[in-house]
């Protein structure tokens, strides 16, 4: 116990010339305290708006430094990889809009109207063949052709209409050019690669 208590008053002494060594050596009569020493900072959050290695660090310890100033580099071998793969996504969205703004080619609509023409041919034949069926039916009474094959050939000229028909929507559609909600898109998408 008397060690415990000759430990604190021992405490306290020193406690109490630390004290008055600090407030009389420091004290100029401003009733400001004056202390010298270093500043050890352990861990620095430097404030880079992306993430990466340092490529260069420009500052050593102890150095001063203000606000703005140059502390590090990152590496931007990645962010410039980055850039030029959205310049290049920009330029196919601008080619792909600028396509769809030009619209059909001449020879996409030469194609079509080609294809309107046998379409046309081939549909006439199969109305004709048909024709020349139930005419040789008529004369036999239906000896000399078979309803099978009467049947056969009205389906294939049915078909061949309908073929011609869809090959004339073709045509139509190809001298319109695209939808002008799908430039629309195109618009928006080059908008958005830009913004990238």
């Amino acid at each position: 116990m008397k060690k415990s208590v000759g430990a604190a008053l021992l405490a306290l002494v020193l406690l109490a010339l630390t004290l008055f060594w600090f407030l009389g050596r420091g004290d100029d009569g401003d009733g400001v305290l004056e202390l010298h020493g270093n500043v050890d900072v352990r861990q620095v959050s430097l404030a880079f708006e992306e993430a990466g290695r340092l490529t260069e660090l420009t500052v050593e310890e102890g150095d001063t430094v203000a606000a703005g100033d140059v502390v590090a580099r990152l590496d931007t071998e990645t962010l410039a990889l980055q850039v030029r793969q959205a310049e290049a996504e920009l330029a196919a969205r601008r080619a792909q809009l600028e396509q769809l703004r030009n619209g059909s080619r001449p020879e996409e609509i030469a194609q079509a109207r080609e294809a309107v023409r046998a379409a046309q041919a081939d549909a006439e034949r199969t109305r004709q063949d048909l024709a020349r069926m139930q005419q040789a039916s008529a004369a036999t009474e239906g000896r000399a052709v078979s309803t099978h094959d009467l049947d056969a050939a009205k389906s294939a000229a049915e078909a061949a209409a309908a073929r011609a028909e869809e090959a004339g929507q073709a045509l139509a559609l190809a001298r319109k050019g695209p939808r002008v909600e799908q430039v629309a898109t195109a618009a928006a998408q080059v908008q958005a690669a830009e913004a990238q």
